[in-house]
Parts: C-alpha cells; structure tokens; sequence
C-alpha cells in the first residue's frame, strides 16, 4: 500500500535539491510528520506549547496508514486525534478525512478541543468555511474536508461517504452494523486510524486490536505523569479492585476476559412509525415547583400505562420510563432524565405522573433513592400507595410467565433482562428513538461468575433498568415476591458431665 506521509529523509533531500532558504526549509520540515507539525502548531488547552510526553512519540511518529490505540483513560488520545486530524487536512489538499464517533455524545465531547485549536491564528485563517449542520464540516482553503461525524442509527451517517481517512473515536463503543457502514466509506489507498478504550467486547474492535495489518499501541491510564498511586487507590475501590473489568478496561487500557454483550441491536424494535418520542430533561424542569415538569406531553388515550423508575442517589441521574400497552405492545412513550434530584422533587415527579397517565403500576428500583421515596409516597399519598412496587434487584420471585409454565425460582435483574429481551426479539415492545438509550443498550455486557451467575455491567446502565423496571410493572400480577427468610442464632445446652 502506497503510503501517503511524507519521508523527513526524503524531504530534506529535496530541501536541498531545491535550495530553498531556511525559513521556507524550517516550514516544510514542519509538515513532514506529525510529531514535528505537533510540537510547532499545537497548543494545549491553557495556551502553551504542546509538548508530547515520551509515550506518545512513537506514535506520532508513525507513518503506517493503520493503527489501533486500545489504551485507557486519560492518557492523550483526543490530543493525537485532533492533531492528526489537522496535520491531513493541511499536508493533504483536496483530500477528506472523517473523524468518526459512535454516538452524538462523543462528538460533543471532542468539540470544544477542536474549536480552541482551529481559534489559533495559524489554522484560522486557513478555514474556508466551517458548516454545523446537519453534520460538521470543516472546509480548508486547500481544499480539504474535514468531517466530523457520530454514527447515527445503525451507521447510517456513514452511508453514502467516501473519505480518504479515517480517525475513528472510542472505537469499543461502535456496534457492528456501524463498523459495516463506515468501513465501505473509506477510498484506497485510505488511512484508519482506530482509538478506544476496551469495554471486553469480542467486537471489531477487539479483533483490528489484534489484526498485525495495524501498528498495535497500547497506553495505559498509569504511563500518564498526573497518575499518582492515590490515584489509582481511588480508582481500585470505584472499579471493585485491580482485576475487576472497570480497572482492567479503564485504566490498564486491556480486553481483559471476554465479555458478552447483553442486547441485540439489529431489531426493530429501536424505531417505531406511529408514536411520537418525549425526551424531557433538565431543560424541562423548574425548580422549587409543586409540578415541576413544564409541560407533560398529550398521552395517548385508554391505554394502559406501565412506569418504571430508577432513581438517583447522590450524583446518579433520575430516569423514569412511560410505556403504554398498544394492541399488546409495550411503546415506549415518555423518557424523563434528570441529575441531581433531591427526594422530594422525584416524590412529586411520581405524583405528577400519577395524575397525568394514571398507570397501572409504577416499578422503582429500591436502593437508597427508591426506598426513601417509595415510603414517603406510600405515607403520605395512601391512595396510590397500591400503584408503587419497590423491586428489589437482587431478590427472588416465583415465575410461571402468567401460567403458561411451571413455577420456577428466579433472581429478579437476570429474569427482567431476560423478559425485556423476549419482548425485543418478539417485537412487542417499541422503543422511543433516543440515542442515550442506544448507547446504553450497546455497550451493556454481563460475565459469569465461579458460581456461574450472570453478572452484569455497571455504572451506565441507567435507562437499561428503568426499562426492566417497566417490564416488571406490566407483568406484576405474574410475579410473586419469595419473602426473606428470618435469619436467627440457634442456642444448644450440653452437659460438660
């Protein structure tokens, strides 16, 4: 494959074939490779000159058309992006490059480092124009474009593109039907360039991480000098220890042991035609109300309602789900998302809901939130005390599937995940089409553990469980709490006789 960087041998070479003087020399030495394009024109984000730590050389340097990062966090990664990002669009006239992110969430989170750099005099007025919408394109006055772009449903932002690069963004995250679209996109001979943090995924990800047609980089979160061992004491107990998957994936930057994902996203049940989608959040809400949603959406008439409610503790977001049964299937109606809910403002959520689509049942999940909540509602609204169902995740109910089967014993998370996805695959439940829930979907993975129980994923999956939780709501009648067992000390008397 024809490479397409420069040679800094072959370039000085010329240098000295052309006689140009040392100024113009200097400049075109600058544009010969990354690293030195880098430490001339790249500045961080206070304003000083970028300077690369020691682990980063060697991929700066580089000049392979393909190369995969699986490294962990905070090490660097959005740094190299950006600058290569800008170093094809200035050596490289009348090219495209596409910087390609899963979901509209990492794009926003590159943004506001690509607007400081292209601010900087030398890269501003080489803009010809810098077009936002409905995808960002950075046009150069040599001619290249720069596209900045998230996947989109199932890839399809990617349709239809024809890029001479590829710098492609927390790559873990990418599903595979997103992979298969952007892959068509690139023009040969192309360069890709692939950055993620694994998540255990045996995904495309995983296997270009072992493909030997990429240079292979590995950068730990620990290479990183702002690492301090208080650092990663911190993170060990957040991660449940330094061989949990969270420290393995996050911080040692290592797929670890294989993991499963949990939901397919090849179904249709992740666009439905006829209803349209509610998305409340933040924006929506005003503090120091009695209601303190602005507007509740027009629900849809005689229909039962089914609510499911995982509610935030400390600095986790407040998610509550409304589905309506529609002709037998569940469609998922309304989605509200806040951060930093105190009690009684989640009380009165719930209170609002109430009165607004009064649901069949409402599902909240009893951890510390829910448990507060769901007695103060019980206390002092008796009369819908009978609509609340605290449901404990790590508890057992008796499961007969409305007795179409026999009676078995079951852990409530694993058999709620396993309901939501017969209903996926089975197409009886619709889901509103909002990115966050897609996201969550796509990287929510379980592993076994000794004893062989499903463990699940942790930390993100917020939606995920107000959406079991809604399930659990419509099949209340089917389920049937094995209450806990008293546990006692048993006293004994013998004669030492």
């Amino acid at each position: 494959m024809q490479n397409p960087f420069y040679s800094v041998r072959h370039a000085r070479n010329a240098l000295k074939r052309a006689n140009l003087d040392h100024a113009a020399a200097t400049l075109y030495l600058a544009l010969s490779d990354i690293l030195t394009f880098a430490l001339r024109f790249i500045r961080n984000a206070d304003g000083s000159q970028f300077i690369p730590h020691n682990y980063q050389i060697p991929s700066l340097c580089s000049t392979a058309v393909r190369k995969c990062h699986c490294d962990g966090r905070d090490v660097g990664k959005t740094t190299e992006i950006l600058t290569t990002a800008l170093f094809l669009a200035v050596t490289r006239p009348h090219k495209q490059t596409l910087l390609a992110c899963p979901f509209q969430a990492h794009v926003e989170a590159l943004t506001p480092r690509l607007n400081q750099l292209l601010e900087l005099p030398w890269f501003k007025r080489a803009i010809a124009s810098d077009r936002k919408a409905p995808h960002r394109i950075v046009t150069f006055t040599n001619g290249h474009m720069l596209h900045i772009r998230h996947a989109g449903y199932q890839g399809v932002n990617f349709q239809g593109m024809h890029v001479d690069a590829h710098l492609v963004d927390e790559a873990a995250e990418m599903t595979e039907k997103q992979w298969r679209n952007l892959a068509q996109s690139l023009n040969e001979p192309g360069i890709r360039f692939v950055y993620g943090v694994p998540n255990g995924l045996l995904s495309t990800f995983y296997r270009i991480s072992h493909d030997p047609g990429y240079e292979q980089y590995n950068w730990p979160s620990t290479l990183n000098p702002a690492f301090t061992p208080e650092k990663k004491a911190e993170l060990e107990v957040l991660y449940g220890g330094l061989d949990s998957p969270g420290f393995v994936h996050n911080v040692l930057g290592k797929h670890g042991r294989p993991l499963h994902a949990v939901f397919s996203l090849d179904l249709p049940c992740w666009k439905h035609p006829n209803i349209s989608p509610h998305n409340l959040g933040t924006h929506d809400f005003i503090p120091n109300s009695p209601d303190p949603i602005n507007a509740w959406p027009e629900s849809p008439e005689n229909y039962p309602c089914y609510i499911g409610a995982d509610l935030g503790f400390a600095q986790d977001p407040s998610i509550f789900t409304v589905y309506h049964e529609i002709d037998g299937t569940l469609v998922n109606f309304l989605n509200i998302g806040l951060s930093h809910v105190p009690y009684p403002v989640q009380q009165s959520i719930l209170i609002a809901l109430i009165n607004n689509y009064s649901p069949e049942v409402i599902a909240i999940d009893a951890g510390h939130s829910g448990l507060a909540v769901g007695q103060a509602l019980s206390a002092t609204q008796p009369d819908i005390a009978d609509k609340i169902e605290l449901v404990n995740f790590a508890s057992a109910v008796i499961w007969d599937n409305h007795g179409r089967a026999l009676p078995v014993k079951r852990q409530v998370k694993e058999l709620l995940t396993e309901i939501l996805l017969r209903h996926m695959h089975d197409g009886t439940i619709l889901f509103n089409n909002e990115p966050e829930r897609f996201r969550q979907y796509a990287k929510h993975t379980f592993a076994y553990s000794p004893s062989g129980r499903i463990i699940y994923s942790k930390g993100d999956d917020h939606i995920i469980d107000a959406d079991r939780l809604a399930v659990y709501a419509y099949h209340r009648a089917a389920l049937r709490p094995i209450p806990e067992t008293p546990h006692g000390i048993a006293v004994g008397f013998f004669d030492a006789a």
